[in-house]
């Protein structure tokens, strides 16, 4: 499975910012990603604040990539964007992923993330709207760079533990994440 990035950019909600930083790799994964990446300012101040490190809570600290010009912090800045957002938060309960889906939406970027809810029904909102998930990121990361195997199963591991992620059976990258799972 190929991922082909459909919008010149890319907006991460907390589960993939939690997820990514957990990798222990994310400016890698970012800097393979054919897109600008960008994280609302809720979610980077709110949201996505800690992963799980060796001796507890360990804090998400973005900051060198955005001086760095590798992530970008938005906002919402229409009262379109606005209305979508409370229209999205209603429907799904996340500040975070309504804010970001909002701007997703109507700025024609590709979204990021791994919340079910939010998805399906940023889905039937938006045909147009291109979703992702965290894994397909990293398997694009990993394919592009042709990273090893021993490698790629540490950082998955990474986000396993410290993104405290584990997935479905339905998830279409599964059978994917399970070789290096096991």
């Amino acid at each position: 499975m190929t991922l082909t990035f459909n919008h010149d950019t890319l907006i991460l909600d907390a589960t993939c910012v939690i997820n990514l930083y957990a990798s222990r790799r994310m400016e890698e994964i970012l800097r393979a990603a054919p897109t600008d990446n960008t994280v609302t300012a809720y979610v980077a101040e709110k949201e996505a604040l800690t992963i799980q490190g060796e001796d507890g809570d360990e804090a998400i600290d973005l900051e060198s990539m955005i001086s760095a010009g590798l992530i970008q912090i938005v906002t919402l800045e229409t009262e379109i964007e606005h209305e979508t957002a409370l229209t999205i938060v209603a429907a799904v309960g996340g500040q975070g992923e309504a804010e970001t889906g909002a701007i997703a939406i109507h700025r024609n970027w590709c979204m990021a993330t791994d919340d079910k809810k939010a998805r399906n029904f940023l889905a039937r909102m938006s045909k147009e709207l291109q979703i992702i998930y965290t894994l397909e990121i990293v398997k694009h990361w990993a394919d592009s760079c042709a990273i090893p195997d021993t490698e790629l199963r540490t950082v998955l591991q990474n986000i396993h533990i410290g993104g405290n992620y584990s997935l479905k059976k339905s998830h279409p990258l599964y059978d994917w994440w399970q070789q290096f799972m096991l």
